[in-house]
């Protein structure tokens, strides 16, 4: 099953001081918002994603999805991901929700890229406030909390 981001994305980023280049931050808001519809489609109501910043990227240690009727698996979704293209010009490719989500939050990370060095944390999703919620710990050399909503 594919799932096409809503044709007016009007999800907005609540972070808008980040160090993400316009392109970036632009594909960014049109994955938010084609992973929120995704997941209300599925009829997921939130999840909860524990992660760990590696060098080659972000692996996603735990994933939880709750819905009406508590929590249950993840079913099998695709989101189609847009990358920065040319000319201000999305690429898409059909991506599986956790692969997407990885990709995401490597973007997430990188958007305050002085203050999270080595960061592992929890990304929440809810669904029904259209919000993520970053939340964690950098374990550079000084290890700093963050929390910041997108």
């Amino acid at each position: 099953m594919i799932n096409r981001p809503s044709a007016n994305p009007t999800d907005k980023l609540a972070c808008e001081d980040g160090i993400l280049p316009p392109c970036r931050r632009a594909a960014l808001l049109c994955n938010k918002t084609a992973t929120l519809d995704a997941l209300a489609s599925a009829e997921i109501a939130r999840i909860q994603v524990e992660f760990e910043e590696l060098p080659f990227g972000c692996l996603i240690d735990s994933f939880d999805a709750f819905g009406h009727a508590g929590r249950f698996g993840l079913p099998d979704l695709q989101i189609r991901y847009a990358e920065p293209g040319r000319r201000r010009r999305f690429r898409h490719r059909k991506l599986h929700l956790i692969s997407a989500l990885s990709k995401m939050l490597d973007d997430l990370l990188s958007d305050d890229r002085d203050s999270l060095t080595a960061a592992a944390g929890i990304l929440q999703i809810d669904v029904t406030r259209r919000t993520f919620l970053l939340a964690g710990q950098s374990n550079g050399f000084q290890q700093q909390s963050f929390r910041r909503l997108y």
